[in-house]
């Protein structure tokens, strides 16, 4: 006999509720301190070179043929040639949906064919298991060299019910060694996306920022093992209110931040979380003067302790795509530079990705109207001259 909808919604939120609980008893019992420093870089990236002279270009990566474009990053592969990834499809969560990325060349200063990265089937093939459709990928270079791909899908239903997969590479993501799903909880694994780019402990660790988005949307900082394997998952924030957490790593003394993307109705400003160095505690969040339209940011820390941050610096609408700069840790911010302005609905620019190449180069990422992935290349010369 049929289940009644209704019927069917009640024992799908009482299942995830035991599945919220079972997987927070499961954390506490198996949790260990994370007081290790946090590495400055990944290993195997070289010194960054500074150049006297401003640099700022703009383009855009290599057309795909999709409707629907969107979520990049990008990875150094460590001799300065840069790999971006984005997924797209007819439109968000379709079937067709893949994962792409292209080579940028800095030397030449130009980006190599569009190159499908991943397809739904052949994850499904590689798990073993039903993938209904893709979502935000992330990458992060292993210390042994070996590209690691953190991917969003889902069985069935919409985003709150996804998985995070890790699939690793060896040769630059040209084709991927093995695939698997992380088990964040003991019995139903549900509900735990990605959108960060992970970032490394001293002893080769990833913090990899996550977040929930069913019955409660709250991030969380997940540590994988150098076998990839689920040490802890730390809460940042608790309640309805937060997603897709973003960590500026340290340098020295100082302790990593957290930035969160609001999910309120009432209050469209970003979060923010301190973790305390000594004891790997992350304190209480805080919600900063930052607007967030309810949309991705991004941050990094820069060479000199700074904090540089990637936001839509206005409360409502995904536009004025802004660079702005902290030097206390993010107490308080200066505007640098207003990348692009946009325009509400469908010619919005958001979801920025910033990455600090090893020949001191940076990179900014974000979706162009949904349709195609903008490119920003820039300098620390530049950055000095906005100041």
């Amino acid at each position: 006999m049929p289940v009644p909808g209704a019927s069917f919604r009640l024992l799908l939120a009482a299942a995830a509720f035991l599945a919220l609980m079972a997987s927070s008893l499961y954390r506490a019992a198996q949790s260990v301190p994370a007081t290790e420093a946090i590495a400055e870089a990944p290993a195997g990236m070289s010194a960054p070179t500074a150049s006297p002279t401003p640099l700022y270009v703009r383009d855009f990566v290599p057309e795909t043929p999709a409707r629907y474009v969107h979520s990049a990053s990008a990875v150094d592969l460590g001799d300065g040639r840069l790999l971006a990834f984005w997924y797209a499809g007819e439109e968000e969560g379709t079937r067709d949906t893949k994962i792409y990325g292209a080579r940028f060349d800095p030397l030449r200063n130009e980006w190599g064919p569009l190159e499908i990265l991943l397809t739904r089937p052949q994850l499904a093939q590689g798990l073993g298991r039903k993938v209904k459709k893709l979502g935000n990928p992330v990458m992060t270079m292993l210390p042994d060299g070996r590209l690691a791909l953190l991917v969003v899908s889902t069985a069935a239903f919409g985003w709150a019910a996804s998985n995070i997969n890790i699939l690793l590479s060896s040769d630059e993501g040209k084709s991927w060694d093995s695939y698997r799903q992380l088990q964040l909880s003991p019995w139903f694994n549900l509900s735990t996306l990605v959108r960060g780019v992970p970032r490394h402990y001293a002893n080769g660790d990833l913090m990899v920022p996550v977040y929930h988005e069913f019955m409660g949307k709250f991030g969380e900082i997940l540590r994988l093992d150098a076998r990839q394997e689920v040490v802890s998952k730390k809460r940042l924030t608790w309640g309805r209110d937060t997603l897709q957490p973003t960590v500026a790593a340290p340098l020295d003394a100082d302790g990593a931040v957290a930035f969160l993307r609001s999910a309120r109705r009432d209050v469209h400003r970003v979060t923010m979380v301190h973790r305390d160095p000594q004891t790997g505690t992350w304190g209480d969040p805080v919600v900063t003067q930052l607007p967030n339209p309810n949309t991705g940011l991004d941050a990094l820390r820069m060479a000199d302790g700074g904090i540089l941050l990637a936001f839509n610096d206005h409360p409502v609408d995904r536009t004025h795509l802004t660079l702005a700069r902290s030097d206390d840790n993010g107490a308080s911010w200066k505007r640098l530079w207003v990348v692009e302005v946009g325009g509400p609905k469908s010619r919005d620019v958001s979801y920025p990705a910033l990455l600090h190449a090893g020949d001191g180069t940076y990179h900014l990422f974000y979706s162009w109207r949904t349709s195609e992935i903008r490119h920003v290349m820039f300098n620390q010369a530049w950055l000095d001259a906005r100041q």
